[in-house]
């Protein structure tokens, strides 16, 4: 069932993209939002939330949220703080239309941004580019896995706090669901290490980058693998935005 459900048709692909472009609206406010003084993540979460349920979108049970300054594991809910510059909100964020998720994971800094972080975004821009590239039918997880550490290592910089970083694969499937592959851990990518990825499938494809210091950021859009490559769903630029 699992590898039926891979493959979408071209119907499902139009609910998902219609998912897509109502997250990217619900961003659009959570980016208002977090560039008023004094607010609170709560505030921001739920302006984000109505921006995608008052276009038509579903109720959807997923939508890890984190501000922080450094930004850490999303957790389940808002914590009710007050935002301050400085902050960077991570979400992995989803609507639904008749039951089909798309996820966007887009940061976005409040009012103003370590420098770190903006070259971590830029570092991730480029990586995320060619792994796109790489990701045609008939690649497995193993070989997309080894591909985004490659590359990892030969774009990352060799000099200030990202020297000795790298990049580290992270996806699974978009619809009814989190189809496979599961590629969230070890233990799921040794499970999953010979599927292979097929034409007109859809899914988050969310990598992280880390610089040798310890810092990290993850960024993701939903995408389409197409005999030339894995296709954004999105239209949003690729970037940590900061909110003004």
């Amino acid at each position: 069932m699992y590898e039926g459900r891979c493959g979408k048709s071209q119907e499902e692909i139009d609910a998902l993209q219609e998912s897509v472009d109502l997250i990217e609206k619900g961003l659009e406010a959570e980016i208002e939002w977090a560039a008023k003084p004094g607010v609170r993540d709560y505030e921001v979460w739920a302006a984000t939330m109505y921006a995608m349920l008052s276009r038509g979108s579903e109720y959807s049970a997923h939508y890890n949220w984190i501000a922080a300054n450094p930004p850490t594991r999303t957790l389940t809910r808002p914590q009710r703080k007050v935002l301050e510059d400085g902050d960077i909100i991570v979400n992995e964020i989803e609507s639904s239309i008749i039951g089909y998720r798309s996820q966007q994971v887009r940061p976005v800094a409040v009012r103003t941004c370590d420098p770190t972080y903006l070259d971590l975004a830029e570092f991730h821009g480029e990586m995320y580019e060619r792994l796109l590239e790489f990701l045609k039918p008939g690649v497995t997880l193993s070989e997309a896995i080894e591909k985004t550490r490659e590359i990892g290592k030969q774009l990352c910089p060799t000099t200030g706090p990202l020297a000795g970083g790298g990049a580290r694969f992270v996806c699974h499937g978009r619809g009814l669901g989190d189809d496979v592959p599961l590629a969230t851990n070890e233990e799921a990518t040794k499970r999953f290490g010979s599927w292979q990825f097929p034409e007109n499938g859809v899914f988050i494809l969310k990598p992280s980058v880390q610089g040798g210091s310890g810092v990290s950021l993850t960024w993701g859009d939903t995408c389409r693998i197409t005999p030339r490559g894995a296709m954004r769903m999105g239209k949003a630029p690729h970037e940590l935005t900061i909110a003004r």
